[in-house]
């Protein structure tokens, strides 16, 4: 079984060095990358709340900041 982590990120050097950090659970997590809040969203909507294991969420985004997509998260009873 792996971990599902999202990892919400708009910059691309924090994603490799977060990636990169991360490579020694290579074979227990599973990243998907989302570069901001909307795409973090989308994803939640389409994956069940029951197998994202972690959110590594960066608050300054564009299009929706890592705040809002926080505000979004706990109006939802799936996700809080």
């Amino acid at each position: 079984w792996q971990k599902k982590v999202i990892l919400a990120e708009d910059n691309a050097a924090d994603v490799a060095l977060t990636k990169i950090s991360l490579q020694r659970y290579a074979d227990t997590i599973e990243i998907a990358h989302c570069s901001d809040g909307e795409a973090v969203i989308r994803l939640l909507k389409k994956v069940p709340a029951e197998t994202i294991s972690y959110i590594l969420l960066d608050l300054n985004m564009p299009r929706m900041s890592g705040i809002e997509v926080l505000k979004i998260m706990a109006q939802e009873t799936a996700w809080a």
